[in-house]
């Protein structure tokens, strides 16, 4: 019973350990590519954003993003008049989970997007080398989608 006492303790200190040892904050860049509908009118965007990933095991990272991202309108022309759409900016919290082997994750998140006014789900792929994480994430529900590739740098 010792024995199985001290493992148990043994495993909590060390999931501790890993959890403290992979938490972090980092600041990112994005660029983004619309699709769909939403891509007829909107051309690449690009944004920031800051990120954090709280390690539960060496396996599993609860993450949160906070970013803004703008993009630019698509002029539309009707006969021989043009007429220039307004730019959006798109402001996203979004929090979930990312499993990892090695330096490729898989995750998913869900968060809320201003200005398109959605919540969406978010599937993301990523690869992490010390410091660096890169992932492709995609907001795939509601009218507007876009595919991004955000690289940020972790502290």
């Amino acid at each position: 019973m010792r024995k199985t006492t001290i493992f148990a303790l043994a495993a909590v200190a060390a999931l501790a350990f890993a959890s403290t040892a992979l938490a972090g904050f980092g600041i990112g860049a994005n660029v983004a590519a619309p699709t769909g509908d939403f891509g007829d009118f909107f051309k690449a965007g690009y944004g920031i954003h800051a990120v954090y990933q709280q390690g539960l095991t060496p396996l599993a990272t609860l993450t949160g993003d906070f970013g803004w991202t703008t993009f630019s309108s698509e002029d539309v022309t009707i006969g021989s008049v043009t007429i220039g759409g307004e730019d959006i900016d798109v402001w996203n919290a979004t929090a979930g989970a990312r499993f990892a082997v090695l330096p490729l994750g898989l995750g998913a998140e869900v968060g809320y997007f201003s200005e398109v006014e959605e919540w969406s789900f978010v599937p993301t792929a990523g690869m992490t080398f010390s410091k660096i994480d890169l992932s492709a994430r995609w907001k795939a529900t509601g009218d507007a989608k876009w595919f991004e590739v955000r690289a940020a740098f972790m502290f």
